[in-house]
């Protein structure tokens, strides 16, 4: 009998760990099918015979990799090292746990992806979570365009650890250009929701990101209202972009919405058209926060803090601005649009002066004061400018300007800067306690270093600019070069 219960022992020891074996194997095998499937490209050894569905049999054009309609999971994955020229064209949906992803394999440098033809590189209509990194696009008229059509909202996308460098970097002017990555409703009845672009370096280009909703602009029926019409929960963060001829960052028509921690530097080099490193037009409740932005060069418009046409409920924030034709330069846009209940705050303005003998720092209609339009409820208080345009408010029905300095201190301002500064108000306005003052009592030091703009524990604007004590001098949470 004991060796009849040791035997069954055994017995039933084998049937167990056959069960163990058999669902781990199954979990195993189903956990493989539920990730999708793998493709790779390799543009020196593939072979568009090739299945695509290992780094030995990888493709060998974009051309193939756009055949498929891909699935939650897939990923398409260009080998590193490589470089590889003609466009991509994705299709399918993807989920928020199983995004369709384009990236990278092997070792070595992003894969350099090109374009000869005047076309996009990668080119998406109508997806739903697809993640876009480690990818470099290099000298070609464009790069990413992501098209919401057919009443299919674009949804998840998120764009990161990619680079851009000579795109659209042309003579031409501003309106034949596209920028490195653009996101566009069309004239669809879709939008785009929750996109994140992060981690992103544009250099030498023509612009850099614009996102698109529905606007009062595009037809009649086009626009309903904010809550429906605009593209919403867009996440721009840690872009840096140097050296470009027009626009850094354009947030047209979009709701919820926030650009953060960003440097464009030394963008709207041209001349040709009104261009501004980040603007709203169109907007509702978007906030621009903690970014560099220096040497905007446009003549026509080149500052930092733009409010255009019909934005409500938005915000510009610790943001360090130097060195560009002007700070701040709102435009109504037409006989009937409203800005109503924007703000401007704890901002710090540096030599935001070269503009000052064409257009100053204002907020105005066009370039005149007989419009019907007016700015409601605009807000701006506990800035910093130093040795600034300026400030004429124009057209402003209701404001709150209060608690900042406007400053020129011969130990902070470069040598060789126009000393303009000038406040007037031609508005209804609460709590007026600004500080126009030749030395504010700041620490000083080096111009360019945020710090040089606390102000000493004794100095009598104490309450008042950007900075009222120490733990406000970590303005940006970028490193300021």
């Amino acid at each position: 009998m004991k060796n009849e219960v040791i035997k069954l022992k055994k017995l039933l020891s084998l049937v167990f760990a056959a069960l163990i074996i058999f669902t781990c194997c199954g979990i195993s095998t189903i956990a493989a099918n539920a990730g999708g499937t793998a493709y790779y490209i390799d543009s020196v050894k593939g072979s568009d015979k090739n299945s695509g569905k290992s780094a030995a049999k990888a493709w060998k054009t974009l051309a193939k990799a756009s055949k498929i309609r891909y699935k939650k999971g897939d990923k398409i994955l260009i080998k590193r090292g490589t470089k590889i020229s003609g466009k991509f064209v994705g299709a399918g949906y993807g989920t928020k746990s199983l995004p369709i992803t384009i990236s990278a394999y092997g070792k070595g440098k992003n894969p350099v992806l090109t374009q000869k033809k005047d076309d996009y590189i990668l080119y998406f209509n109508d997806i739903k979570y697809w993640t876009i990194k480690n990818l470099s696009f290099r000298d070609s008229l464009r790069a990413i365009k992501i098209d919401a059509e057919n009443d299919v909202d674009v949804t998840g996308v998120k764009i990161t650890a990619c680079d851009f460098s000579n795109i659209s970097n042309t003579d031409s002017k501003e309106l034949d250009g596209a920028p490195c990555i653009f996101a566009d409703n069309g004239s669809s009845k879709a939008l785009i929701k929750d996109m994140v672009i992060s981690n992103i370096k544009i250099t030498d280009s023509g612009r850099g990101i614009e996102i698109k909703g529905k606007n009062r602009e595009r037809d009649d029926g086009a626009f309903v209202s904010e809550k429906v019409s605009y593209s919403k929960n867009i996440l721009i963060e840690n872009v840096n972009c140097f050296n470009l001829q027009y626009d850094a960052i354009i947030l047209g028509s979009m709701r919820d919405s926030r650009v953060r921690n960003c440097r464009l530097i030394n963008t709207c080099t041209k001349n040709d058209f009104a261009t501004a490193p980040v603007w709203m037009h169109h907007c509702d409740n978007v906030t621009v926060e903690y970014c560099e932005i220096s040497g905007a060069n446009g003549q026509l418009d080149g500052m930092a803090i733009d409010f255009d046409g019909w934005t409500i409920n938005s915000t510009y924030q610790y943001i360090f601005s130097h060195d560009n034709k002007r700070f701040m330069r709102n435009c109504l846009f037409d006989r009937e649009t409203r800005n109503r209940n924007n703000t401007v705050r704890y901002c710090l303005s540096v030599n935001d002066n070269e503009g000052v003998f064409d257009y100053p720092s204002f907020v105005i209609p066009n370039e005149t004061s007989n419009f019907i339009t007016s700015m409601e409820g605009f807000n701006f208080y506990n800035n910093t400018i130093i040795n600034g345009n300026p400030y004429l408010w124009i057209n402003i029905k209701s404001a709150n300007v209060k608690n900042n300095i406007f400053a020129s201190d011969s130990t902070l301002r470069s040598a060789g800067k126009a000393l303009m500064n000038g406040l007037s108000f031609g508005v209804t306005k609460s709590g007026n306690v600004n500080t126009t003052v030749k030395n504010a009592g700041f620490v000083g030091g080096d111009p360019y270093s945020i710090k040089s703009y606390m102000l000493t524990p004794d100095s009598k604007n104490i309450g008042k600019g950007c900075f009222t004590d120490a733990s406000c001098a970590n303005m940006l949470k970028i490193p300021v070069k």
